[in-house]
């Protein structure tokens, strides 16, 4: 059973990777508006290192490849 500490826990880290995955949908928009892909790398691998969830993840990749 998962006690409230670690529940609290892995929501704190859910919402941290979502942060992160915002980060690169925004990424995503500058890229759009044409700000440079070279530019933008930093905030892709910054997302890359932060998530750890499969789904987030493949969204991720499915976010960075539009570049």
């Amino acid at each position: 059973m998962v006690g409230a500490r670690e529940r609290k826990q892995q929501e704190a880290q859910l919402v941290h990777e979502l942060d992160k995955l915002e980060l690169a949908l925004q990424a995503n928009e500058y890229a759009k508006g044409g700000i440079e892909a070279t530019k933008l790398k930093e905030f892709y691998e910054s997302s890359r290192t932060a998530i750890r969830d499969p789904k987030l993840r493949r969204i991720l990749d499915e976010i960075s490849t539009r570049n």
